[in-house]
């Protein structure tokens, strides 16, 4: 089953977000959409200049919650 949800921004415009769908200013990939929330990958240089990897659930509420790789 595909999910699709809205994903609010700062500015409190409402977007349609799928799975592969980028967001945010490091491009992180939407990996699952479920009923828990929105499974999120973001790629990014961390402060030393090595790349990261952060794997997050968002949930409903906009709380984000860390998740293993």
């Amino acid at each position: 089953m595909s999910y699709q949800t809205l994903a609010q921004t700062r500015d409190q415009l409402s977007w349609p977000i799928r799975k592969s769908d980028l967001l945010g200013e490091n491009f992180a990939q939407v990996r699952a959409i479920n009923q828990q929330g929105s499974v999120v990958k973001e790629l990014y240089i961390n402060r030393y200049g090595y790349p990261f990897a952060q794997t997050f659930l968002l949930s409903f509420d906009g709380k984000p919650t860390a998740l293993a790789d």
